[in-house]
């Protein structure tokens, strides 16, 4: 009768078990068949409406009409994201409501600020187009970015109560297994006090092995000894194990799922891969190694400006995450157009944050590097960026360079602030300039890099990097790059918690024609 109790406790225990399961795989389920690709599908929406704004900007600006390549292209893709959208949310009514919200302020923008700007651009009235810019594009532009963000917060909230779903499911399922457990170990004891010592060695194989799966090591079998009904026991105990065992499997499958996917990653940082550089003077090499499982704001580019000079930049954005990316890739697209039209680097960055609209809080660091390939001219502006460094391959005498940290490296400090619309002012970005001759070679990298800290918490700092340089500077380029990704990577092993990207520029006369410059 005992052993009969027991047994129907226990299945009650895996029924709770089994539909705690299914509840958590429906959960995982909906986020990961709609919610986390609608929330893909919102950032890549904005990323369009941000390519358009940038475009039509550039437009305006450069008179050029190419640049209206990538406006066009989003008005190719923004209907099919719209469709998307509609399909996916189709269960969701309030966030329906919230697209609709968004189609609304994107026909505004379109009617308000798109179309007469367009039309007066055609007419060649410059003026009148400017005139719209800055009477309705900023308001209805950021009208339509705030109800997207609105849009994103709440598919962000519908995960969360996902996410709080698969959780609740798994504490259920543990709740089951120790109830089980308890179950079993009542039955054990009972069986302990009323049997005679022939019984006492299987029930402790079994205690044992119960035990053993009560603590986590689930793969413990239970043993099936002693007289009929304790290996009946322990045949059902098994039966429940191996359930649990598929049940917590499939929780730790579906939780790494939730924790991996990442289209927005992808598809943010496609966008904000760098440009092919050819150039027959110049080398330019990076690299970026990304944390896993968020997007940080760090990316690098080279433009090749109509004089025959390279601009390059390396930039990090505050906070991590698809608004993170979104940010990097507008103030990436912001100055690329504004060094392309000749803008200077310090007019390149106040332009730049002087159209980045509202930022709230987020803040972006960069340093740009204008160079002349054949006279070894290099501008620099460090907007409140980590120090670039110039090691000098061979001995020259220069007056009015930057503070030289020893015989063979020189650090190109910060010129201004860093780049935040509460920042802003005429002037706040000067330009230092210095040679880089042929066989030098320059290193500019993200705080991630200096910053990552090892399991005692100590970060692995610029002395550091500055030393990897040193210890062999006859290295070739390329070679330099991947020692100090080699050196961080052994003093900080493991899971990144944030991007680590960096950048090698040399001039050298040792390139053939038309080589491909930039990985």
């Amino acid at each position: 009768m005992l052993t009969l109790l027991a047994s129907i406790a226990i299945i009650a225990m895996l029924v709770l078990a089994v539909i705690s399961g299914v509840r958590s795989q429906h959960a995982a389920g909906e986020r990961g068949r709609h919610l986390d690709p609608a929330a893909t599908t919102t950032a890549l929406l904005l990323a369009d409406f941000v390519n358009q704004e940038s475009a039509l900007r550039g437009y305006i600006v450069t008179k050029d009409v190419g640049f209206l390549a990538p406006f066009e292209a989003s008005d190719r893709s923004i209907p099919n994201l719209d469709s998307r959208l509609d399909t996916l949310l189709a269960d969701f009514p309030e966030l329906r409501t919230r697209l609709a919200a968004v189609h609304t302020a994107y026909g505004t923008w379109r009617r308000e600020v798109v179309e007469p700007e367009l039309a007066a651009m055609s007419r060649g009235d410059v003026a009148g187009a400017t005139r719209v810019v800055r009477a309705n594009a900023r308001r209805d532009f950021d009208a339509l970015r705030g109800q997207v963000a609105r849009l994103a917060e709440q598919i962000n909230t519908e995960q969360s109560a996902a996410s709080d779903r698969v959780e609740s499911a798994a504490v259920l399922l543990l709740s089951s297994l120790g109830s089980a457990v308890f179950v079993i170990l009542a039955v054990l004891v009972t069986i302990t006090v009323t049997s005679r010592r022939w019984l006492l060695r299987p029930i402790g194989a079994l205690q044992r092995a119960v035990n053993a799966v009560a603590a986590g090591r689930y793969d413990t079998r239970i043993p099936s000894v002693g007289p009929a009904e304790i290996v009946a026991l322990a045949a059902d105990v098994e039966t429940m194990r191996a359930q649990l065992v598929q049940l917590v499997r499939q929780n730790e499958r579906s939780w790494e799922a939730l924790a991996q996917q990442g289209p927005a990653v992808v598809a943010l940082r496609d966008a904000l891969t760098p440009s092919r550089l050819h150039a027959r003077d110049l080398m330019l090499h990076g690299r970026v190694d990304p944390a896993q499982g968020e997007l940080a704001g760090d990316w690098y580019d080279a433009v090749e400006l109509p004089d025959g000079r390279v601009a390059v930049v390396i930039g990090d954005v505050s906070g991590h995450g698809a608004a993170a990316g979104v940010f990097a890739l507008r103030l990436k697209q912001l100055l690329d157009a504004a060094l392309s039209t000749g803008a200077t680097a310090a007019a390149a960055v106040e332009w730049a944050v002087e159209n980045l609209g509202e930022t709230e809080e987020m803040f972006a660091t960069a340093i740009i590097l204008v160079v002349d390939p054949r006279a070894g001219e290099l501008c620099y502006v460090n907007a409140g960026h980590p120090d670039g460094l110039l090691l000098r391959r061979t001995p020259q005498t220069r007056a009015a360079q930057p503070s030289t940290t020893s015989a063979q490296i020189v650090r190109l400090g910060p010129t201004g602030p860093l780049m935040s619309n509460l920042l802003a002012a005429p002037d706040a970005w000067g330009i230092h300039r210095l040679r880089l001759e042929p066989g030098d070679v320059l290193i500019a990298y993200t705080d991630g890099l200096v910053e990552a800290r090892d399991a005692a918490g100590r970060q692995f700092g610029v002395h550091r990097l500055i030393a990897e340089i040193l210890r062999d500077p006859g290295r070739a380029p390329v070679a330099l790059l991947d020692g100090a990704f080699e050196a961080v990577r052994r003093h900080a092993p493991g899971q990144q918690g944030d991007d680590r990207t960096a950048i090698v520029l040399a001039r050298t006369d040792r390139l053939e024609e038309g080589a491909d410059t930039t990985s």
